[in-house]
């Protein structure tokens, strides 16, 4: 099913505690049940950017980030490169043939009355998962949470991708 969502930083607050929220993203990295909306990158990208907008996180800074493709391989953040075109997750434009397949048309984050297309593409070359874990482990280090809380959240992602190779192997 296609929905489209646009998520402005002015946009009212969803309800849940930061932990709770922090936790649920870390799920969203292994959308592993049959028919489950996780599944879609949309929806991981949509879980992210509200989150951001929640707890002020979609401001200049973080969104020049993540439109830097050094900077988010450096963190393990989703980036491709396409012979010689970069793609960061978040992008102004989408004005290029590649760049049109290669970021959501109708899935946008706006910051300060401008509106960015978001990456559809949440993997590394190294692994499946690793995009998407680096993007929340990047969004949790931004939300300056306690250290032992970080790492919890890193045993649990450790955890659930040692289930996640077992299905892999049994299927």
């Amino acid at each position: 099913m296609e929905y489209t969502w646009y998520i402005k930083d002015t946009d009212k607050k969803q309800p849940g505690n930061l932990k709770s929220r922090i936790a649920q993203l870390v799920l969203a990295t292994f959308p592993y049940y049959p028919g489950s909306k996780l599944a879609d990158n949309k929806e991981f990208c949509r879980l992210c950017f509200t989150f951001m907008k929640d707890y002020s996180l979609l401001n200049e800074n973080n969104v020049a980030f993540l439109q830097d493709f050094y900077k988010c391989i450096n963190e393990k953040i989703a980036g491709l490169k396409v012979d010689d075109n970069k793609f960061c997750v978040l992008r102004e434009s989408i004005d290029s043939e590649e760049a049109k397949i290669r970021y959501y048309s109708d899935c946008f984050v706006e910051c300060n009355g401008k509106k960015y297309y978001v990456l559809n593409h949440w993997f590394l070359k190294d692994s499946t998962d690793q995009g998407k874990w680096g993007f929340v482990k990047w969004i949790i280090k931004q939300t300056n949470t306690d250290n032992d809380f970080m790492k919890l959240m890193e045993e649990l992602y450790n955890e659930l991708y040692k289930v996640k190779q077992k299905i892999d192997k049994a299927n």
